[in-house]
């Protein structure tokens, strides 16, 4: 068979997210700190919005409505297997409006994600902590009625003291 380029945006793309039903894939941009909504029909890719630092896994609820976007956080000047200044964070997203729902703070460079089949259970693994976190997840319809949770305070608590 052939290869076929669907979007090239001069990044460092990470992981991609199909939503089948909408013909769409959400993909993670670690150098640009964003993630793209590419809509195969159309052929056209967008910003669907800009994240914290190095947006790596990402994961979308069984109703495809969800984006959860697990970002590192800013690298250690020296090396990213050294903690850096920030802790990362998984942003929970309104997978079609790119609007932030509410925001998890993570540890150390925070990776690895995984939902549920039901999408109430979300794990969440630490590249340097060592540690799989799980947090339980509100229904859709309750995320999408939210304020934003914890996005007015979740930035400075991901500073760290000691840098």
């Amino acid at each position: 068979g052939s290869i076929e380029t669907v979007f090239d945006q001069g990044g460092h793309l990470r992981h991609i997210a199909a939503d089948e039903e909408r013909g769409r894939l959400y993909v993670s941009d670690m150098a640009k700190g964003r993630v793209f909504v590419h809509d195969i029909a159309s052929g056209e890719t967008r910003t669907l919005l800009r994240t914290e630092s190095h947006p790596n896994t990402i994961v979308l609820s069984p109703d495809k409505r969800i984006l959860f976007i697990s970002c590192r956080g800013r690298n250690n000047p020296r090396s990213y297997h050294l903690p850096g200044p920030e802790l990362g964070v998984v942003m929970i997203v309104d997978a079609l409006e790119g609007r932030v729902l509410d925001v998890i703070l993570g540890g150390n460079q925070p990776t690895g994600l995984d939902l549920s089949p039901d999408g109430r259970m979300l794990a969440s693994s630490d590249f340097l902590d060592h540690r799989i976190s799980v947090y339980a997840i509100p229904p859709t319809e309750e995320l999408l009625k939210s304020d934003g949770g914890r996005r007015s305070v979740y930035k400075k608590e991901m500073a760290k003291s000691e840098w």
